[in-house]
């Protein structure tokens, strides 16, 4: 009998791969190819049930590909399972986000920061957020937290501790200009 590892493919049926080189391969297609993203955690799953990193790269490129009441439901029971996972967190903020649901967005982006307050984007994304229930000083709040999470410079330390005041036209050019940077992974 083969070892569930073994048996994943990674490109076709005579190529086969570890779990480690089929998870590898699931996350390189998130970005470009989230179809084939969703294909290969799906053949992962059908291996490995409930594999956890093949589980988030499965919601995520559901996300991604806009079948988002598909990454609701997995995440939805994935957080419930794992509710140390910062990652899955993240992922249910971004599909309650995209969902219009803003205010339970900003309920799941706030369990995020506080498992793991350096993830930059989580911050962001939080700020956003807050901006579009009209809090303001969250919003700004959340923006400093961003830029301490992403800087050691002491200048632009000095700005997130003052909390400058920002608008929505300002915060959303400034994500555009973030994620058109290459440094936002969360697109």
């Amino acid at each position: 009998m083969r070892r569930p590892e073994t048996a994943l493919s990674t490109e076709s049926s005579e190529r086969k791969g570890t779990l480690a080189t089929a998870l590898a391969r699931a996350a390189q297609f998130l970005a470009s190819e989230p179809k084939k993203a969703i294909e290969q955690a799906r053949e992962i799953l059908r291996v490995v049930p409930e594999q956890p990193q093949a589980t988030l790269i499965l919601a995520s490129a559901l996300r991604r590909s806009g079948d988002l009441a598909g990454a609701f439901r997995d995440l939805d029971v994935f957080v419930k399972r794992h509710p140390e996972a910062v990652q899955a967190w993240l992922e249910l903020g971004l599909v309650l986000a995209a969902q219009g649901a803003t205010r339970k967005s900003i309920a799941a982006l706030s369990q995020a920061t506080k498992l793991d307050p350096g993830r930059t984007e989580t911050w962001q994304v939080l700020a956003e957020q807050y901006l579009l229930v009209g809090n303001e000083a969250a919003a700004n709040a959340a923006t400093a937290q961003q830029i301490k999470s992403a800087t050691k410079d002491p200048v632009l330390l000095e700005a997130a501790s003052a909390r400058l005041p920002l608008d929505r036209a300002s915060c959303c050019k400034n994500t555009r200009r973030f994620m058109a940077s290459g440094l936002c992974i969360i697109a």
